[in-house]
C-alpha cells in the first residue's frame, strides 16, 4: 500500500494539545477566530507540513515556544495594541463578488484589514535583515491571521460586526453567531471527536490534493471564506435563530475543511518566507500602505 499523503498524517499532536487546554482558553474574553484551540490546530498542523529547514527556522525564532502556542499571541496583546484590531478580519459586504481594497481595507486608527496585515507579516518574516524579535512577532502574527482568515465570519459583513450582533441559541444556551463559529462549534466538534481515532486523518483527507489548497493568494482565500459565510452560515440560519443538534452536523465539513486549509496555506507561507517554497506556494499579495507594521 502506498504511503498516505502528508496531508493525511497531520495533527495527532495538535489535537492532543487542544484537548488538554483548560476550559478557560475555550471561552474567550473577546471575539477571536477559532479561539486558542482552533489556532493551536492550525499552527501545529502547519509545522507537520513545512520543510525541515523551515521547521528549524521557526524553532530558532520562537526560542522553544511551539507555533501552536504562539498562534494565540495576537489575541493576547489586543488590549495593549488597539491599532491591531482590524488586522483580524476584512469586512467584505454580503453579496460582494470580489475583494476591493479601496472599499474593504481602508486604513483606520485601529488598523486596516487582515489581507494587508498578512502581506506585511510575510514580508517582515522573510526579511533576514530585521532583528530576530521583530521577525518572531511577524511569525506569530502570520500564524494567527492565516487561521483568522479561514473563520467564515471574519471575511463577511452584513452590518452586524461579523455576526457579533446576531443573537442565536445553540444547545440551549444564548450566544451570538460570531462567537458560535469562533469557539462554540469548534469545542463541540473536538469533544465529539475525542472518541474518534480517525479525526486528524479525516480532516485532511477532505482536502484531496494538498497542492490545490495552496493555490491562489490571500484575497482569493478571503473570498472563498466569504462565500462560505454567505452560503453555509447566514444561508442556513433559521428564522427563529435557534440552532438544534443538527447544527454541528451541518457545520462539521466546513469547520474541518477550513482548519485544514489554514494549516496547509500557513505551511506554504512559512516555507516561502523561511525555507524552500513548496510547489504552487503563493506569492505575497500586494498590500495597501499602513501606518503600522506587525
Amino acid at each position: 500500500m502506498p504511503p498516505r499523503p502528508r496531508a493525511e498524517r497531520l495533527l495527532p499532536t495538535a489535537l492532543a494539545i487542544v484537548l488538554v487546554v483548560p476550559l478557560a482558553f475555550a471561552v474567550p474574553r473577546r471575539a477571536a477566530a477559532w479561539g486558542c484551540a482552533g489556532h493551536a490546530i492550525v499552527g501545529t498542523g502547519a509545522m507537520e507540513l513545512v520543510a525541515p529547514a523551515t521547521r528549524g527556522a521557526v524553532a530558532g525564532l520562537l526560542d522553544g515556544e511551539t507555533l501552536g502556542a504562539a498562534s494565540c499571541w495576537l489575541d493576547d496583546i489586543r488590549p495593549s495594541r488597539p491599532d491591531t484590531k482590524r488586522w483580524h478580519y476584512v469586512d467584505i459586504p454580503g453579496g460582494a463578488t470580489a475583494y476591493d481594497p479601496a472599499r474593504d481595507c481602508v486604513p483606520e486608527p485601529d488598523g486596516d484589514c487582515i489581507v494587508a496585515a498578512i502581506g506585511r507579516a510575510r514580508t517582515a518574516l522573510a526579511d533576514r535583515t530585521r532583528p530576530r524579535v521583530e521577525r518572531a512577532d511577524a511569525l506569530r502574527v502570520l500564524a494567527h491571521l492565516v487561521g483568522d482568515l479561514h473563520q467564515p465570519l471574519h471575511c463577511d459583513d452584513h452590518d452586524d460586526h461579523g455576526g457579533n450582533e446576531v443573537r442565536v441559541e445553540f444547545a440551549g444556551e444564548r450566544t451570538n453567531l460570531h462567537r458560535l463559529w469562533d469557539t462554540g462549534l469548534v469545542e463541540q466538534e473536538l469533544r465529539a471527536s475525542w472518541a474518534w481515532p480517525g479525526f486528524p486523518e479525516s480532516v485532511y483527507a477532505l482536502l484531496g490534493d494538498e497542492r490545490e489548497a495552496r493555490r491562489g493568494d490571500v484575497p482569493d482565500w478571503a473570498m472563498e471564506t466569504h462565500a462560505l459565510a454567505e452560503n453555509e452560515v447566514y444561508g442556513r440560519l433559521p428564522a427563529d435563530r435557534r440552532l438544534g443538534p443538527d447544527a454541528l452536523r451541518l457545520a462539521e465539513p466546513t469547520l474541518r475543511r477550513q482548519l485544514a486549509r489554514a494549516s496547509v496555506r500557513l505551511a506554504a507561507a512559512l516555507d516561502a518566507a523561511l525555507g524552500a517554497p513548496a510547489p504552487d506556494a503563493v506569492p505575497s499579495p500586494a498590500a495597501p500602505p499602513s501606518r503600522a507594521a506587525p
